[in-house]
């Protein structure tokens, strides 16, 4: 019974760390932008990212707008794309989603700036937008 129990946490000590994803919400008027990576960025590794976008408060996304994000990622962050158009995103009446790939360089914190223009239509209205934010990784 001992030895199976020290097989078992040698067992359980041995095997890599996931890190959880880690999740940043940003809200405005009408909807969120959420930005997901699914494990901790580390350098000199790509890591992606979902970028998502959500409208709320009745409003929908408007899926014949050239919805956009522009990556300005700082120089020790490499994107594989700093443009990504709608023929890069997923995108429905209630949510756009993008998936970015960037690739730090070095440790240390980083700070990548999403700039996203998108429409926002109510059965009344339709609203070009654009919103920023600052996307902030934690490279190992």
């Amino acid at each position: 019974m001992f030895l199976r129990s020290l097989i078992a946490t040698a067992l359980v000590a041995a095997a890599p760390a996931v890190a959880a994803a880690d999740t940043q919400r940003w809200a405005g008027d009408g909807f969120v932008v959420t930005a997901t990576t699914a494990e901790q960025p580390v350098a000199g590794a790509p890591v992606g990212v979902r970028l998502e976008l959500t409208p709320s408060g009745g409003y929908k996304v408007n899926e014949e707008y050239p919805i956009a994000v522009e990556i300005v990622a700082p120089a020790d962050v490499a994107a594989a794309k700093t443009k990504l158009g709608k023929a890069d995103a997923s995108v429905r009446h209630e949510r756009a989603a993008f998936q970015l790939t960037l690739t730090p360089r070095t440790a240390g914190a980083k700070v990548v700036a999403l700039k996203l223009r998108f429409a926002l239509c109510t059965d009344a209205t339709c609203e070009p937008r654009k919103h920023a934010v600052d996307l902030k990784l934690d490279v190992k």
